[in-house]
């Protein structure tokens, strides 16, 4: 029986395991740990070789710094029997053919919901293209360059909207202190996320790969299927060439480089100008999208610099944007050394990993989750992916509300939509239904802040007697994300 069909292979520690997903670097499983009772996502990484040995090795490097809300979380590493590492298990490490990250474990990815909606709403667009370049952000902050962004390693809580990034199984540390030349492989990223530079057989590049594949994601939630879709790669250099402008000097720098063919075809044809495979695209948001689709990465928009764009303003709190206070190193990246040497390193990861009390899975950030709340309670009606992938439906706004003039007032905001806003972002309100007398009242979720700052401003109670909620469902654009009560 293979370890697909029996779900407790790695029993008992882990059980009811489910094959969820394979990929270029290691199949993703499914299973409840016992010792937590949650169910979590576990990636297998191969051990077999130098190189697998390597990308294993820089991959927990990766996730053991990287903490963020737009970001997976790891929570642990156990070896091929379930078990977590043990100074004891130095001599048999060696002999270890796999091992496994035990992550959290999101229910969805951008991926499965493009297929299954086709082009998104534009609301759900910008909630999801922030929560992306804010976690880039983070990344590339931390000298990481992810290599893979694609919809499918794009997570997504179907419940909350909270979007994280995973998969850094391709991942590479790029100090910026040192040159990296001779030292890159371009074989990464899926050929439709693929930059220019990539496809040139490029061994120069930098963060600016992450935000080509970006602005491609960005276009196909937009479009409802991916911007260039090239069979293979001279194929998808004409696509992209048939679309992005370049200058003069870009372009006598590029003909040599390109088949002949391929040069000939550019020359004699002026192309669509991106904009053109939209039928209807805001001006904001295409002028964003050419700024992350610049052929030359030297010319293209970073993760901070599209953060306040002016397409997402709404969202844009660059105090709630971190950048990576401990960044990684030349000396953090994975040399050339023997698989044994490495398989030792890999160890010593882990059983600091172990001793570290920070990387708990069930923490919760509080910032985001403020305004992208946890459906708690299945009376909630609040738009979640199962909404999404229905016809799409206007969000329902107040229109009344007794106390943003106030708040507006005294915060020294401008306008009362600010005072509405604000009101939001401070703190979170779950509607639920009274079983008794069917009449709706409010939770205050995380009551120690939203207490405080309401008490203080107006009073114990005063929210729930005098704001009238007249819609089930309401929904507006908070400073965050999309706001929920």
């Amino acid at each position: 029986m293979s370890e697909e069909a029996n779900s407790d292979f790695l029993g008992p520690n882990f059980t009811n395991m489910k094959l969820v997903g394979t990929g270029g670097s290691g199949a993703v499983y499914s299973a409840i740990d016992v010792e937590t009772d949650q169910r979590v996502a576990m990636k297998r990484l191969i051990l077999r070789d130098q190189m697998n040995c390597r990308a294993a090795l820089r991959e927990i490097k990766v996730l053991k710094t990287l903490e963020h809300e737009n970001i997976v979380k790891l929570s642990k590493v156990v070896d091929s029997e379930g078990l977590a590492f043990q100074d004891s298990a130095t001599e048999n490490f060696k002999e270890a053919t796999e091992l496994f990250l035990v992550e959290e474990l999101l229910d969805s990815d951008l991926h499965h919901v493009l297929q299954s909606k086709g082009k998104l709403r534009e609301d759900y667009v910008k909630l999801f293209l922030y929560q992306l370049l804010r976690g880039l952000k983070y990344v590339h902050s931390a000298n990481v360059v992810h290599r893979d962004v694609k919809p499918s390693n794009i997570l997504v809580d179907a419940e909350t909207l909270l979007l994280r990034i995973g998969d850094f199984g391709r991942s590479r540390i790029l100090d910026p202190a040192y040159s990296h030349n001779g030292h890159l492989t371009h074989s990464i990223s899926s050929l439709w996320y693929k930059s220019p530079e990539l496809l040139l057989n490029s061994s120069i590049y930098d963060s600016s790969v992450d935000m080509w594949a970006a602005g491609c994601v960005f276009a196909e939630m937009l479009l409802g299927k991916p911007l260039f879709e090239g069979r293979h790669e001279i194929d998808q250099m004409e696509l992209i060439l048939n679309s992005v402008c370049l200058t003069e000097e870009e372009w006598t720098q590029l003909k040599p480089q390109i088949p002949e063919k391929t040069a000939l075809g550019k020359a004699q044809s002026q192309g669509s100008p991106l904009g053109s495979k939209f039928l209807h695209i805001d001006i904001q948001a295409l002028d964003l999208l050419v700024k992350m689709l610049r052929f030359n990465p030297d010319r293209r928009i970073t993760a901070e610099e599209a953060l306040a764009h002016p397409y997402l303003h709404q969202y844009s709190f660059p105090s709630d944007e971190p950048i990576c206070v401990e960044p990684l190193h030349i000396e953090d990246e994975v040399g050339d050394f023997k698989e044994d040497t490495l398989k030792s390193w890999i160890l010593e990861e882990c059983f600091s990993f172990e001793s570290d009390s920070s990387f708990d899975i069930t923490e919760q950030e509080p910032a985001l989750q403020e305004v992208i709340i946890e459906k708690h309670d299945s009376s909630n009606d609040i738009l979640s992916l199962k909404d999404i992938m229905k016809e799409p439906e206007d969000p329902i706004l107040l229109d009344e509300w007794k106390l943003c003039d106030n708040v507006a007032e005294r915060l020294g905001l401008d306008t009362r939509r600010e005072g509405l806003e604000t009101l939001a972002a401070a703190y979170k309100i779950q509607m639920t239904v009274d079983a008794r007398d069917q009449e709706k009242v409010f939770e205050l979720q995380h009551a120690n802040m939203p207490s405080v700052f309401l008490d203080s401003v107006f009073g114990r109670g005063y929210l729930k007697e005098n704001v009238n909620f007249t819609c089930k469902k309401n929904v507006f654009n908070g400073p965050f994300g999309m706001c929920y009560f």
